[in-house]
């Protein structure tokens, strides 16, 4: 009896599994409606496509809000239906809807999920503020959109600007209102935001286009007061290369020395630069006998404005120079030299002028390195030239006086289509004027050296600042200080001719390493170009311009670190164009 009923046990199990094994597995599709549908509470009819399956008893159509899972049967058909209407419509608001296939000895199977819309609103929030690509933007700033009637809220996204969880991340916030205040956001720091719409009938919400702002750069605060410490101020030095000292400036992250005969000293753009690890400069060049003025300049990594000056400090250098020139030209018993001859000698550091000899007479004093002389034909001749060093014993000797500028009148506005005259009054005995030009508040950079009170030079547009100094380098009154005068702005329009100008092509180094003193050089793609400044980007400090040029290269000390640097290019009455960044590293 016990095998008997085992027997017809596993009888009854065989058969079920055939039988589940026979059901079908298509499912009805879904037709209509889809999209939207304008008239609320209005009889609305289901349609779909039955599946090819055999045994359906019947239909029923289910029906949730929004994308909920939880669905109610909202009308039936029978099993040679197609269609099913229920007459009372629906609310505005956003459905789901689907066909459930019902069979008398198997499962029922469900159709996919189409979607619906009843009146719901299609009105998108529109960003307010802070405006698209508005910057300085605050660290808390409040966003702020435009109120859209019928919603029951907002989702906000937002992040860092490009990154996955910005626009197109995940809400940040749910709100009630049209305006969101985030947490501080980072200094410095491009973000972009959009909101979408939140509907409690299940209507899908609506997005604002995607908008940006950059939050304003951190503050860079000054470094700490320091000031020079050796030479004392108003010492007399006995060496021509000083070694120059200051106490350390909390902060710093480099100093710039400033060394000259002008009170202050001008600022050049090969003044040297040493790490706020040091607090001592050894000149590397020599000076004649003067008296010279120095301070120096101390910067935090983020850059100008958090600079600190110390103050002005004054030394004499008292030597006598010993080193001679070599001549160059006629060379040593040169034959068929034509007449007149030019001869020409090495440059000396320090030197006032130069004592031309020929056959032991004087034939010209020159502060130049060279001199043309017409000499008698078939003449054998000696020559020898005198390098002359003077220094000032007596200050009441040197010039005095102040400069005054004529023209451009301050707060001039002129044409870019032309080139600017700049003229001043003169110093007696003055030798030369050196012209200084900054533009648009940039580093000043030297336009012009002349012996004229006058100079005609192209100048790009912008706000310009401009001064004149007066040097003093004639043999009889040599090292006296150099006098400065006043400084004076005027305003370029632009050029009309301005479009076709083109930025330089970077050459070398643009990748890799290159050890300090490094060599920068580029492409001129521009013959209109009439100076160039390079700027450089040290570990991601502000860029810090270290030249001003008229050739396709220039040299220059930099500390180690990651850098990325340009060429700006100057043009006559336009704006300057800028290169492309190159990066490199300097290695320490």
């Amino acid at each position: 009896m016990i095998r008997r009923a085992i027997a017809g046990m596993a009888v009854v199990c065989v058969f079920a599994i055939r039988l589940a094994g026979q059901c079908p597995s298509g499912a009805a599709t879904p037709q209509s409606p889809t999209g939207s549908i304008s008239n609320a509470n209005s009889p609305v009819t289901f349609s779909w496509t039955p599946p090819t399956a055999s045994g359906i008893s019947g239909y029923d159509v289910l029906i949730g809000q929004g994308t909920s899972s939880s669905r109610t049967v909202a009308c039936s058909a029978a099993s040679s239906a197609s269609t099913c209407t229920v007459a009372s419509g629906f609310a505005a608001g956003g459905y789901g809807w689907l066909v459930r296939a019902k069979f008398a000895t198997c499962p029922s199977i469900d159709s996919i999920v189409k979607t619906f819309t009843v009146n719901c609103p299609t009105a998108a929030p529109v960003n307010q503020s802070p405006a698209d690509s508005a910057s300085n933007i605050s660290q808390t700033p409040t966003l702020q959109w435009n109120a859209v009637s019928g919603v029951s809220g907002y989702e906000v996204f937002m992040g860092i600007s490009g990154a996955a969880s910005a626009c197109n991340g995940q809400p940040v916030a749910t709100v009630t209102t049209n305006s969101f205040t985030p947490p501080q956001l980072q200094a410095g720091t491009a973000y972009e935001w959009r909101v979408e719409t939140i509907n409690s009938n299940g209507c899908p919400g609506a997005f604002s286009t995607c908008t940006k702002f950059t939050t304003t750069a951190a503050a860079c605060n000054p470094v700490g007061v320091f000031s020079p410490v050796s030479p004392a101020n108003g010492a007399t030095v006995t060496t021509d290369k000083p070694t120059l000292q200051w106490s350390a400036s909390s902060g710093a992250d480099k100093y710039v020395i400033h060394v000259g005969l002008a009170n202050p000293p001008a600022t050049q753009a090969n003044d040297p630069v040493v790490s706020a690890s040091n607090t001592s400069y050894t000149i590397n060049t020599s000076l004649p006998s003067a008296t010279y003025f120095w301070y120096v300049d101390a910067f935090p990594t983020c850059g100008t404005a958090g600079k600190t000056s110390s103050p002005v400090f004054h030394f004499t250098v008292s030597t006598c120079p010993t080193a001679a020139t070599t001549l160059t030209s006629p060379a040593n018993s040169a034959t068929n030299v034509v007449s007149p001859v030019t001869f020409k000698w090495t440059s000396v550091n320090g030197a006032a002028g130069y004592n031309l000899y020929i056959a032991g007479e004087l034939v010209t004093t020159t502060t130049d390195t060279q001199a043309t002389v017409p000499l008698a034909d078939g003449s054998s001749l000696s020559w020898y030239v005198d390098t002359l060093y003077f220094q000032t014993s007596n200050p009441a000797a040197c010039p005095t006086g102040s400069i005054t500028l004529s023209a451009p009148t301050n707060g001039a506005t002129l044409s870019g289509d032309s080139k600017v005259t700049f003229s001043w009054s003169t110093i007696n005995s003055a030798t030369a004027y050196r012209l200084f030009v900054s533009i648009d508040a940039g580093p000043f950079a030297q336009f012009s050296r002349t012996t004229d009170p006058a100079a005609t030079v192209p100048v790009p547009s912008g706000s310009a600042e401009w001064y004149v100094e007066a040097l003093f380098n004639a043999v009889a009154i040599t090292n006296c200080p150099s006098i400065v005068s006043p400084h004076s702005k005027f305003t370029i329009t632009k050029s009309s001719i301005c479009d076709p100008h083109k930025a330089v092509t970077l050459n070398s180094p643009i990748s890799g390493t290159a050890a300090s003193p490094v060599t920068f050089s580029w492409t001129a793609t521009d013959p209109a170009v009439t100076l160039y400044r390079v700027w450089i980007s040290v570990n991601g400090a502000p860029f810090d311009d270290i030249g001003i040029t008229t050739n396709n290269q220039l040299k220059s000390a930099i500390d180690a670190g990651t850098i990325v640097w340009y060429v700006q290019s100057f043009f006559q009455g336009c704006p300057t164009l800028n290169s492309a960044n190159a990066t490199f590293c300097s290695p320490r």
